[in-house]
This record gives C-alpha cells, structure tokens and sequence, in this order.
C-alpha cells in the first residue's frame, strides 16, 4: 500500500488522507489510535499524555509552545481536552501561543474541578458555573477572565458531543455574561503606549552612531540594527527574526531622479493560510543601513542559516529580542535618559527592572554604576510599532498608505495603533471652554466651578473611563449631556447649548455599516445611557428626552445594522473563525444576544 499523501497545516505535515476523517472518531475516543502525522521516526498517539510536536514544527517556533502535558487533567475532562487541542492545531489552525495559553486555562479548569469535588460531567452545574466565575474575580482583569470563560464554553460543547447525554446550554450562557463595560474601559486602558519622543530621538540617535561606526562590538551593532528596522518599519518581531540575505531591492522612481529601497519579509500574521506570504516595506536610509550591516555581519558569520539573526536553525525569540533592547539600552545609560524615571507618563510607558532582577539579563559591564535599588526604563518591541503609526500620522500620511505600511487588515486596527493627540487636545480644548464660558456667566454656581476646576486638572477626559468620575463631581447639582468630544454640562438652568445641534448623533440616510467598529458604538450607546440615567435621577427631564432622542438614533442607524451585519458575518464565517478575524469584539461576540435584548428594551418605550 502506498504512502500517504501529507499536507502542510500549522507548520506541522499531516496525513492528508486520515486528518479529513480525524473527527469521525470523536465518539470512540477512548480507543488507542495515532495522530494523523507522516511516519518520520516520531508517533505520537491519541492516549498518551504528552504530545511533543516540536520535533515536526517546520517554522522553527519556541519549543515549548509545541509541548502539550495532558497528566495534570482530571478524567472528567481529559478526552474532551485533548480533542478541543487537536482541533485548535488542525482545523482552527490557531497560532500556537494561543493554544498554549488554551492548555494553561484547560489545566485551571482542571484543578478547579477536582477541588469542587466534580468527578462526572454531569456535576458540572449551573452553580458550579456560579463558583468558577466568583473563582475568577478574585483574579486578573475581564479580559482575562473572557479568554478562560471561552476556554470553558468550547469544552463544555466538546463534552456535549462525545456524550449526547449533556445538555449545558445554561452553564454556557453563564459563561457568556461579562462586565462589557468594565472590558472595553480596560482594553482603551491598556492599549500599547508609544515611546516618549524624546527618549526615542535619544535611542534613534546612539543606535544611528553605533552603526556607521565600523569599530563598534558586534553584538552592539545587531542590536541597534534590531533597534533601528523597528523603529523604521514598524515590522512584527516574528517578521524581524525572519529577515533573510539579499532581499532588498532599489527601483528608480520620479522618471528616474531619485531611488527609493525597498525590503521582501515573511509575515505570518495577516493571513489565513498556514505559512507565510512574501510582503515589503520602504526602506528609509536608516532603515537601510541597519539591513546592510546585518546582511555584512551575516555573511561574515558564515553559518548556515537563511536569518540574519539566527544561528543553525535556533529561532530568535521575542524574549531574545527584548532583551537585546534592554542591553543597548543599559550599555548607553549616559546618553540615553532611563534611569530612575519618576514621571508617571514615563513611568507608564517603559517596563521597569531593577539592578537584582537584571542581573540575570545583564553582566556586570551594563550594570557598571547602578545602585542596588535603581531602575532602568525600556520600550518594549511593540512600542516601536505604535510609536511608527502614531509619527506618519502626525506627518500627514494618507491612512490607507499606513495600513499598507503596517500590513495590517482594516483601516480600525490601524486606527487602533494611533495615539492621535491632536484629537486629545481639541477635545480637552472644547471642554475648558465650556468651563470657562459656565464660570464667567454663572457666579451662583462657584462649588460646582470647583469641582469641575479639579476634574479638569486631574485630567479625567476619557469618555468610555470617566463618565462616572464626571456624574459623582456634579452629583445632582447640573445636568449631563453626552457628545463625542466628551460630556457637556453647559445645558445648565434650562439653557440649551448651542454646540449640541452639530455635535449630536445625525439622521444619515445613506450610512455605510460595518461592524468591525460596533464596539465603539456600543461604548457609546452605555455612556448616553448613564447619561440618561444621571439626569432622569435627578429630575433634569428636558436633558433627559434629548438624550433618549440621540440614543434611539444610535441604536436604530448604528448600533442594530451594525449587529446583524456581524450576526451575518458569524452566520458565514463561523463563530470562532469571526473572533480570530476581529478579536477587538470577542466580547460582544460571546454576549450578542443578550446585547441585543439589553438595547432592545431601551428603545421598545421610545418606538
């Protein structure tokens, strides 16, 4: 009999003929039978519980994300687990980061279970939901505790088929309600920052010295080529650990008065498909540079490998590279400003290590001046991409090139990436004004002008964070108005504020939906609602009708279309596939129904 066939999926050669009929075999799992992988001297069967993948891997990723330890599993679980992996590698084709996380929420689950005394699927009950979910809270943040919720949801399905006995409808509708509005606050809190301008020009500037001195270590020189391709390219770390020889091309352009570069990379990330695709990026002169040493410095190695920054066949890490920043930036503590930073904005924005932890990173040379209890700051690989984004914004650049640029899928993730400060201040702008004009007209009102006075100098400006913040200053004492410039108290003793007309939500006739921003609009339709909430408490009526006037044409124009778009796109694509596509809206994803019922109640006395 001839030999299998194989197919290339997730990095991995599988059996072509048997992985399409793998699944048929759900219901007699408990038989001993052998992953669908080619023979090549490695068999791993379905019963054992050690799977080790690495061996296979043909992209040369982390070996321990390929390593998956099924002994911890209690009994009950264990066969639903083992299936809810396989699927994960073979037909979700999910990156396996994300699987290894899923293993690490499987193995809790696991533990949680056996101290709760379930020793039967049929135990796990609507209560035992109850408790996991009061398990959670004490730890991490909503996020967080949605990705261990989803875990639980795929596993309970998974438990329905291989017993058709199951029945866990309920307990996954438990699992399904979380905190919308705590997510969404904390995913615009945590939000990658971008670098300090002027640290950046300092790190740009010493790695830009480094590399057009020919006397520099060598090591210092691959760092601050890793430095500099990151700054100019905004490339992912799995793109810049990829980077291979004589791979830049020149063309002429502008009927040939000037030549521009530019560089071919893998990129893994913006694709469904189970490889890579070849794209590119403008080089800057810089950028330029950085790649020519490498390729100079590779091609004086002499080794094997078709990286620039691998030897053999050992793939460079985004550990390797962090820590690579952390030392260049460490060996240039006297020109680059990161020791000790005390600023709260820096603070935020750089991770901190003190001398003892980096002494495991670090020799005694980085270290050389340090006192025991100092800090040093250092942006992390990601920093550099936001910071790209946010500075060819600000340069005017079209957002459709900056997408391109970035290789990202929408317009909305690039969005994402931008820290647009000029909206930040015009909108920090219209409300000082709007204080300034409610002080100078209305001199009854000087405890509220204090207020208000010290809510501005907190700086408490984000709409999503701060609206309960605003409602607990001027408790009672003025009415709210939302907008999207940010909340407007100037309605007040029966005043209607001019600026309310043109800032309000329009009647579009000819919206165009999409659903990739239903988030946005739904953090919007719950700040209108606590702004209805705060004024209808408060017998501010007038205020009141107005708002629920906007929020009907939000919800009926925007946020409704919105939601069955994506209901279409789930109904098209799959659930699971539409949350790998747009994990932004994971969350809404989980709980759209009950959303949609929450709306639908607001707007059923306003028809």
């Amino acid at each position: 009999m001839g030999k299998s066939s194989s197919v290339l999926v997730n990095g991995i050669h599988w059996e072509k003929d048997r992985i399409a009929n793998i699944f048929a075999w759900e219901e007699e799992v408990n038989g001993i039978f052998q992953l669908p992988i080619p023979a090549i001297g490695k068999e791993i069967y379905f019963s054992e519980d050690e799977w080790d993948f690495s061996e296979l891997d043909q992209l040369n990723r982390p070996q321990h994300l390929l390593k998956f330890d099924f002994t911890k599993l209690t009994v009950v679980i264990k066969n639903a687990a083992k299936l809810l992996i396989f699927k994960s590698v073979v037909l979700h084709k999910l990156e396996f980061s994300t699987i290894y996380s899923k293993m690490n929420h499987l193995n809790f689950i696991s533990k949680f279970l056996s101290e709760s005394h379930i020793f039967r699927p049929e135990l796990i009950t609507n209560d035992v939901i109850v408790k996991f979910k009061a398990c959670l809270n004490q730890k991490w943040t909503e996020a967080t505790r949605i990705q261990y919720y989803t875990t639980f949801i795929d596993l309970l399905k998974q438990l329905e088929r291989l017993n058709k006995r199951l029945e866990y409808s309920e307990q996954c509708n438990a699992l399904k309600k979380a905190d919308m509005s705590l997510y969404l606050a904390e995913r615009e809190d945590g939000k990658t920052d971008e670098i300090p301008r002027v640290f950046f020009n300092q790190l740009i500037v010493q790695a830009m010295q480094i590399i057009n001195d020919s006397n520099s270590p060598e090591n210092e020189q691959i760092q601050a080529c890793i430095i500099m391709l990151l700054s100019q390219t905004g490339m992912r770390v799995g793109e810049l650990v990829k980077l291979e020889c004589d791979k830049k091309e020149t063309i002429s352009i502008l009927e040939g008065t000037k030549q521009v570069s530019y560089l071919e990379y893998k990129t893994f990330k913006t694709i469904q498909s189970d490889e890579y695709k070849w794209t590119k990026t403008i080089l800057t002169d810089k950028a330029e540079k950085a790649y020519d040493l490498l390729v100079y410095l590779k091609k004086k190695r002499r080794d094997n490998s078709n990286y620039l920054l691998e030897a053999g066949t050992y793939s460079a890490p985004a550990t390797w590279v962090r820590r690579n920043i952390l030392r260049f930036v460490a060996r240039y503590k006297t020109t680059i400003d990161c020791i000790n930073l005390t600023e709260t904005r820096l603070n935020k924005l750089f991770v901190q290590e003190t001398k003892n932890r980096m002494d495991y990173y670090l020799n005694n040379s980085y270290l050389e001046g340090l006192n025991p209890t100092d800090t040093i700051h250092f942006p992390l690989p990601h920093q550099f991409r936001v910071t790209l984004a946010t500075i060819l914004y600000e340069q005017g650049v079209h957002i459709d090139w900056i997408r391109e640029h970035m290789n990202h899928l929408s317009h909305e993730m690039t969005l994402h990436y931008i820290r647009e400060h000029e909206k930040r201040k015009n909108k920090e702008k219209l409300i000082k004004k709007t204080i300034e004009e409610l002080v100078a007209t209305d001199s009854d009102s000087k405890s509220i002008h204090r207020k208000i006075d010290r809510f501005i100098n907190e700086g408490k400006y984000h709409i999503s964070i701060d609206i309960q913040s605003l409602i607990d200053e001027v408790q009672g004492e003025v009415p709210i108005r939302e907008k999207e410039q940010g909340f407007c108290i100037k309605s007040n003793y029966g005043r209607k504020c001019p600026k309310n007309e043109y800032l309000d939500i329009p009647e579009v006739q000819h919206h165009i939906v999409s659903f990739e921003y239903i988030d946005i609009t739904y953090n919007r339709y719950l700040s209108i609602r606590s702004t209805i909430e705060y004024n209808q408490k408060n017998g501010y009526l007038v205020e009141s009708s107005r708002e629920e006037k906007k929020l009907y044409r939000l919800i009926t124009h925007y946020f409704i279309p919105e939601l069955n778009e994506l209901n279409e796109d789930i109904k098209y694509t799959g659930e699971e596939r539409t949350r790998q596509d747009y994990p932004h809206l994971v969350e809404i994803i989980n709980n759209r129904n009950q959303i949609y019922d929450e709306v639908a109640k607001w707007i059923s006395p306003m028809k």
